[in-house]
């Protein structure tokens, strides 16, 4: 299933690891999580992996306990990466991103990564980016005008929901949603007599809402 990130965002990775074993796991458990537009699938060995995707990755994201930990059998842990990857900062709109993630148990906290190697796992073309944003903004006339029209331009393949805020004058003053459909740029379209405007000249500013 593909994740639709936009491109002013964060990834933030989540790792779920189960003991399918019989006896307990204990350790300082572990993650290395790879990003990157060609990624090699993985050659079954968690070590061989890690050192590959390393060399290939654009960038990464991981996780490592302080603390350790026992895994009784068929008990599951939830593990979140602790620096979230700017997206902008490494891929552009359109970019498809391949995922590799090595876990592991280490012995000891300053071994969290280089030991433990217990598993690995590539998913290709995981993540899609994408951008919802705000192309335009204009009144329907300059005197008395009666609408304030947005335009607004969805690049992922899905459609998604646009929440725009509108100050007036530094306030914010009304919200609006709509449907933007996929891959299109749209025309929402507000009545003036929403924006309470008092006669003169104001400042109108329009963001989407996150």
């Amino acid at each position: 299933m593909v994740t639709y990130i936009s491109i002013d965002r964060k990834v933030q990775v989540t790792v779920e690891v189960e003991n399918t074993g019989e006896a307990n796991v204990k350790g300082y458990f572990w993650f290395k999580a790879y990003y990157g537009k060609s990624l090699s699938n993985s050659t079954g060995n968690p070590l061989a992996d890690d050192d590959i995707w390393a060399d290939q990755a654009d960038t990464s994201d991981s996780y490592g306990d302080s603390a350790e930990t026992t895994l009784s059998p068929g008990e599951r842990k939830v593990m979140i990466g602790s620096s979230p990857v700017a997206v902008a900062d490494y891929y552009s709109e359109g970019d498809l991103i391949d995922v590799g993630v090595v876990v592991g148990v280490a012995s000891s906290p300053d071994m969290v990564g280089e030991e433990g190697h217990a598993d690995s796992l590539k998913k290709d073309n995981e993540i899609s980016i994408g951008a919802l944003r705000i192309t335009g903004v204009n009144f329907s006339s300059y005197k008395n005008p009666s609408t304030l029209n947005v335009r607004v331009k969805n690049t992922f393949p899905t459609p998604r929901d646009a929440t725009i805020d509108i100050y007036v004058d530094g306030v914010l003053t009304y919200e609006v949603s709509e449907t933007i459909s996929a891959n299109t740029e749209q025309t929402i379209s507000i009545d003036v007599a929403y924006l309470r405007l008092s006669k003169g000249e104001h400042f109108v500013f329009c963001e989407m809402a996150r």
